[in-house]
């Protein structure tokens, strides 16, 4: 009963925040969303061999955000594309792993897995140059960072390190266009939907 109560403590904050459920239940089957025994969320970077190198913690019940003890910020969490096509040359960059889930939602159901997804874990590029790295087949990087000042200043030095580095790959910013972050432009989105249905009934 305990394990049960804790997938749907997870689960149940995370739609609170907007996230699509199908990205969430395949978060979950590979591996990438765990809940701690205190109920919390627990997102996990891999690397290319699917060995877990990281984990970041994110409080369900208050603002509890940690990294887990001995987690290297190089690897970041991912989602990966579902197919190999010409969208997995693509790789949306983020702040945190539940503004990663919030853009990959804006595309449910059918573009929830079109393309990589990256969390960085802050504004560091540290797992971004490693996840170029291990991937060299990425064509196109969008940074999608908090619109505050650190995001912002974050994707322009970003941006003018990667143009430095990786002169093939095209990179662009994209901001939100309501709210701070991806996830409150996600529950804005969702507000206006549904005000949307109910003023057409």
């Amino acid at each position: 009963m305990r394990g049960v109560l804790y997938v749907r403590n997870r689960i149940a904050y995370l739609r609170r925040r907007g996230i699509d459920r199908d990205i969430l239940m395949r978060c979950i089957a590979e591996k990438r969303l765990y809940e701690s025994k205190n109920g919390e969320c627990v997102f996990v970077g891999f690397d290319n061999d699917g060995n877990a190198k990281s984990a970041f913690i994110r409080g369900t019940k208050d603002n509890t955000r940690r990294d887990v003890f001995g987690s290297d910020k190089s690897y970041g969490f991912v989602l990966p594309p579902e197919k190999e096509s010409d969208c997995a040359e693509t790789l949306e960059v983020f702040e945190s792993s539940i503004d990663a889930l919030s853009h990959a939602s804006l595309s449910a159901p059918d573009g929830g897995f079109d393309c990589h997804r990256l969390s960085l874990g802050g504004v560091s590029p540290k797992a971004l140059l490693q996840f170029l790295e291990q991937n060299p087949g990425i064509k196109r990087v969008e940074l999608c960072l908090d619109k505050d000042t650190a995001g912002i200043t974050a994707a322009k030095n970003i941006k003018e390190k990667l143009t430095g580095l990786y002169p093939q790959i095209k990179v662009t910013v994209h901001s939100p266009e309501q709210g701070k972050d991806w996830n409150e432009f996600l529950l804005e989105a969702k507000k206006t939907t549904t005000r949307q249905k109910q003023a057409a009934r």
